[in-house]
């Protein structure tokens, strides 16, 4: 295994990354390992189901890149001590190895596609696969949205929709399909340009009888059943991204489909919604079949300022509606709930009792007297009788 030893530095003097770096065991090159006499091998910049990618330092040209390993997991391992792979699973190995190189040539075939990681060069060494590609300072767009997890500005997220879908419809020009669009596999680049990666899974267009494939949310039905793919497929992917610029979240499948934005036409997503339920229909046909015509639609969206986008991503996360509420007529009493209230009722109370008392009072008085006139009525006339008779 040749090495190029690194300068005790903070930083690589090949790739300018900070050191020191940070390896997963033995599965990882080392940081310094030398491949084709040329590129030297610096941190890992991700790994996957099938391969794993480096930054790397190419002496000929004197510019950094990006090496991918062929590296399937649980077919291979790595000694710590050697950069050759060893196989546990020889046939699965060489198998999905054509794939490896079927993506690198897909990448030289889209050459001419802007939007796209250029290729440098392909080899073996290892007992393993290489290809070179260029370096692209940026993010996926998983980990940009994870700083962003209340969703994108509305020109933000357009103007990603907007290079992706002309980068697409470059590639469907070409007679590709991606068929793994989902926001890894989308770079944002630190000057703000798009760029589609992962190529391991694409296909011809129109070809039936394509392999199964599943990731989430992104497969289409006909995608998950293996059935005949096209250019709407790769759009059903882009709906779900738009959903997640938007929205900042995954959309939920209820009863079999994607949920809405949302429900409401007086809704300031009613305009979004509408290109993303059209681009995540179950049935292809009633898909956009375009990538240009998609692209018309999400260009004739409405700007929506970022205030209102709030809200109303608000009241989606609350599950309320955004037909606004209306104003609660004023009581013509204190709420009986309140402090205030209560008292305020308990004076009312107190008074009335009072009042009440007081008419109960006059009325026993009035009663008392009436029958004191009565008696004496009685004994002035029984009086006047005894003095007649006498």
């Amino acid at each position: 295994m040749k090495k190029v030893a690194l300068a005790d530095a903070s930083a690589c003097p090949y790739c300018r990354e900070p050191l020191p770096y940070k390896t997963r065991g033995n599965l990882d090159l080392e940081p310094g390992t030398l491949l084709q006499d040329r590129y030297v091998i610096g941190r890992l910049l991700g790994r996957g189901g099938f391969g794993a990618t480096y930054i790397a330092f190419d002496n000929a040209s004197q510019e950094r890149c990006a090496v991918k390993e062929y590296f399937p997991n649980q077919m291979v391992t790595r000694s710590p001590d050697s950069a050759d792979v060893t196989l546990l699973k020889p046939r699965d190995f060489e198998f999905y190895k054509q794939r490896f190189f079927a993506e690198a040539n897909q990448l030289r075939n889209l050459s001419h596609v802007e939007g796209l990681v250029r290729l440098y060069d392909v080899f073996t060494a290892n007992q393993t696969a290489y290809f070179v590609m260029e370096y692209l300072p940026g993010t996926n767009l998983k980990a940009y949205l994870r700083q962003h997890q209340d969703g994108l500005p509305h020109r933000n997220a357009i103007d990603i929709l907007t290079q992706l879908l002309n980068i697409l419809s470059s590639v469907h020009s070409s007679g590709v399909l991606h068929r793994d669009i989902s926001l890894d596999n989308i770079l944002l680049m630190d000057d703000g340009r798009v760029k589609l990666i992962d190529f391991g899974s694409a296909r011809n267009a129109v070809q039936s009888g394509m392999t199964t494939f599943v990731k989430g949310v992104y497969t289409a039905p006909e995608q998950a059943q293996g059935m005949t793919q096209d250019k709407y497929t790769d759009l059903y992917a882009v709906g779900v991204v738009m959903f997640e610029l938007f929205m900042g979240r995954t959309p939920k499948v209820q009863d079999g489909n994607l949920e809405p934005m949302c429900s409401d036409e007086k809704s300031p997503l009613y305009q979004v919604n509408r290109v993303y339920m059209k681009a995540t229909r179950t049935q292809p046909a009633q898909r956009y079949q375009l990538a240009q015509d998609m692209l018309s639609a999400v260009q004739a969206i409405e700007p929506i300022d970022n205030k209102t986008l709030r809200k109303t991503r608000q009241k989606k996360q609350k599950g309320g509606s955004w037909r606004r509420a209306k104003a609660p007529k004023k009581k013509a009493r204190a709420d009986v709930n309140t402090y205030k209230g209560r008292a305020k009722r308990r004076h009312v109370n107190t008074g009335i009792s009072r009042v009440r008392k007081k008419k109960e009072r006059s009325t026993a008085s009035n009663k008392l007297l009436a029958a004191i006139l009565v008696l004496l009525s009685v004994l002035f006339l029984a009086l006047f009788i005894l003095i007649v008779l006498s």
